[in-house]
């Protein structure tokens, strides 16, 4: 029988590396012949077995001249090319896609990883991008051949709320799921000088609270110093809530934090430190570093806001904070000074992780959703 064609389009070749890939070239996409569509940058990933188009888009961009400009080229993506099916991941492949899918009447799966800082970030601007948003995905949603899929329940019940999709049209899975073979659970390497090593990872956003969390970790160490802050993550120079490079080097050469840069074993690195912290505001989906972590046996903290506290039960496997409370940060990680209780923690996020949270578990849950998507536009 032959295959589709399945047209993956997202916004940039780093994240489709980082967070997609894998899942791109298993077996949720046997069916298909898939082919991806993505913006390129310097620090590429190579070697990727589908093929590739390069799609014209600057992300943080909001020019209309600039993305009418974008949904051209994505336009002329389709025009060119014989696509089955779409699967759109990020907001303005979602946008340009969602649009041209429903003027084509194709089917397209719309993935929402979180919605990013548009809804997390106050000012009139975002207030009159997050309208303009609604009304595109809105007018997105109106495709019968569309289906929305979210990462967290919030998510899809503020699209619902907005009328923007129905409880038969949208999904949500489990984040990103983990490989179990690759982040194992390790118990602690012994530390002789009681030191306690926590670490951040992730996007160098403001929004992710990384100056929340070394303010936190500043005053637990203003009397004697007990805990280090390990840092693994890259400066988006795309994004406009990016933390200037040079603030990472000061806060490196004081002392505050130990820059790591891009880590490429992560797995590794967790099983090197005690706690993960990500005291995020950001409009996270389900951050896949909490589930990585928690495979490793390593408890969390993070912040008490959507996609974080569905995974994480505080108290369970890592605790809650409110968003922006130092002295909750503060209080987290000094309960977590204590070694036993990160070790059951850590035992109840592995738990956790392999009951629910693994990537066969969203590798099924996308093929099912591929398969309806596919049979509702036969």
């Amino acid at each position: 029988m032959t295959k589709k064609n399945l047209l993956f389009a997202i916004n940039v070749d780093w994240y489709f590396d980082l967070h997609w890939k894998e899942r791109i070239l298993s077996e949720m996409t046997s069916d298909f012949d898939v082919t991806i569509c993505y913006s390129r940058t310097k620090g590429a990933v190579s070697g990727h077995s589908p093929k590739t188009i390069l799609l014209n888009i600057q992300r943080s961009n909001i020019n209309p001249f600039s993305n009418f400009l974008s949904l051209l080229s994505a336009r002329a993506i389709l025009h060119h090319h014989s696509f089955d099916f779409i699967h759109a991941v990020t907001i303005k492949p979602n946008l340009y896609f969602g649009i041209l899918a429903r003027m084509y009447c194709k089917p397209i799966v719309i993935t929402i990883p979180g919605l990013g800082s548009a809804f997390s970030s106050d000012g009139i601007k975002f207030i009159l991008l997050r309208k303009l948003i609604r009304f595109l995905y809105r007018f997105i949603g109106k495709n019968k051949k569309a289906h929305y899929v979210f990462e967290n329940q919030k998510d899809r019940d503020h699209f619902l709320e907005k009328r923007i999709c129905t409880t038969d049209n949208c999904t949500v899975v489990s984040g990103a799921g983990v490989d179990l073979e690759k982040f194992i659970y390790t118990k602690e390497i012994y530390n002789v000088s009681n030191q306690i090593d926590v670490l951040f990872a992730g996007r160098l956003l403001k929004g992710k609270g990384l100056e929340d969390l070394i303010n936190a970790i500043t005053l637990i160490n203003s009397s004697e110093r007990r805990v280090n802050l390990y840092i693994a993550g890259i400066t988006d120079t795309d994004s406009i809530d990016a933390i200037p490079s040079n603030q990472i080097k000061d806060w490196h050469s004081s002392g505050k934090i130990n820059y790591l840069g891009k880590v490429e074993n992560m797995a590794e690195l967790l099983s090197q430190v005690h706690i993960l912290a990500l005291p995020t505001k950001y409009g996270e989906g389900l951050p896949r570093i909490l589930i990585e972590a928690n495979a490793c046996g390593r408890p969390v903290i993070t912040t008490d806001i959507a996609g974080c506290n569905e995974f994480v039960i505080d108290g369970v496997n890592g605790f809650l904070v409110s968003p922006d409370c130092i002295d909750e940060l503060v209080g987290a990680i000094e309960r977590l000074l204590d070694p036993d209780i990160r070790v059951k923690m850590g035992l109840a996020g592995r738990k956790r992780v392999e009951k629910s949270y693994t990537k066969e578990h969203i590798i099924n849950q996308y093929k099912a959703i591929y398969k309806k998507v596919k049979l509702a536009g036969e």
